[in-house]
C-alpha cells in the first residue's frame, strides 16, 4: 500500500506542477490578446511584439502539452520496450544543434566527445530525443554558474551512453 500511495502522491503532484507550469503563458496569451483587441488595436509596432511573445508562450504550452501525452504513452507502455534501431550519437547530435542559439544566448560553452561513428542501440527515437533534450536543456539553463556543459556518448560493446555533466550549483536535496 506505501508503494501505491506513494505514486498516487506522484501523480496529484505532478497534475498540480502541470497546472501551475500551464497558468503563466495562458494568463500572458489571454492579456496580450485582450490588449490587440483594445488599447493596441491599431499599433502596429506593439502588435508584432505581442505575436512574438504569444507565439512563444503557446510554443511553451504546446510543449508542456507534449511532455504530459509523453508520460500518459509511457505510462499506458510501461512494460513494452522500444525494437527500433537508433544512433544515440546522431539523436544527440541533433539536439545539440536544435540547442545551439540557447546555449550561445546564455553563454554558456557545450563541450562534446563523441567515438567515430556511431552508437548502436534500441529505443523510441523521438522519447530518447526528449531524454537529451531535457538534460541538456536543463544543464544549459540551471547549470548556468558552470557556464559549461559536457555531453559525452560511450559505448562498451554491449550498451551505449549518454551523459550531460552541468558545473552550476546542482539540485538541493530537497528537491531531488
Amino acid at each position: 500500500l506505501t508503494h501505491l500511495r506513494r505514486a498516487e502522491r506522484m501523480r496529484v503532484d505532478f497534475v498540480a506542477n502541470a497546472s501551475h507550469e500551464l497558468r503563466p503563458p495562458l494568463a500572458a496569451l489571454l492579456g496580450f490578446i485582450e490588449t490587440l483587441q483594445g488599447p493596441a488595436r491599431n499599433e502596429v509596432d506593439a502588435r508584432g511584439r505581442f505575436l512574438d511573445i504569444m507565439k512563444s508562450q503557446a510554443a511553451r504550452m504546446s510543449r508542456l502539452v507534449d511532455d504530459l501525452l509523453q508520460l500518459s504513452r509511457i505510462e499506458q507502455r510501461q512494460h513494452l520496450r522500444p525494437q527500433d534501431p537508433v544512433d544515440l550519437v546522431e539523436i544527440t547530435k541533433s539536439v545539440l544543434d536544435s540547442l545551439a542559439p540557447l546555449a550561445a544566448e546564455r553563454g554558456v560553452e557545450i563541450v562534446t566527445a563523441f567515438p567515430p561513428g556511431g552508437v548502436p542501440a534500441r529505443g523510441d527515437r523521438d522519447e530518447l530525443i526528449r531524454v537529451v533534450e531535457n538534460l541538456v536543456e536543463n544543464g544549459i539553463k540551471y547549470g548556468q554558474s558552470g557556464k559549461r556543459v559536457d555531453v559525452s556518448v560511450k559505448s562498451d560493446g554491449r550498451e551505449g551512453r549518454v551523459t550531460v555533466r552541468d558545473y552550476g550549483s546542482g539540485i538541493p536535496p530537497e528537491h531531488l
